[in-house]
């Protein structure tokens, strides 16, 4: 079981709302399950309506988005950070088959 980040990407104007008063860097954090990803949320004092669920928009990962400070805390805490690739993002690869493997 594990929790995973990413790397900090500067998203500009595709920052909204009142997440842009955090500033337009930011990073995912997602686990081999929902309940490690809320625990550790919980850890980073985010709220639990901030999840990004699976949905069109994020069709392939339940996450949080984290700003710098909260990805550097979360791997303090012991967040494993993985590498993007060429490829589209490896570690989401690695991700969906870790939970396909959680499911009976």
């Amino acid at each position: 079981m594990a929790i995973y980040v990413d790397a900090i990407e500067d998203y500009g104007n595709l920052v909204e709302g009142q997440a842009r008063r955090y500033g337009t860097q930011w990073c995912h954090m997602t686990a081999d399950t929902d309940e490690e990803l809320h625990t550790m949320a919980e850890k980073l004092g985010l709220l639990r309506r901030w999840a990004q669920h699976m949905d069109s928009l994020h069709q392939f990962l339940h996450h949080y988005d984290l700003t710098p400070n909260k990805r550097r805390t979360a791997i303090a805490l012991g967040a494993i950070e993985v590498d993007e690739d060429p490829n589209q993002r490896a570690w989401v690869r690695q991700w969906v088959a870790a939970r396909k493997s959680q499911k009976p």
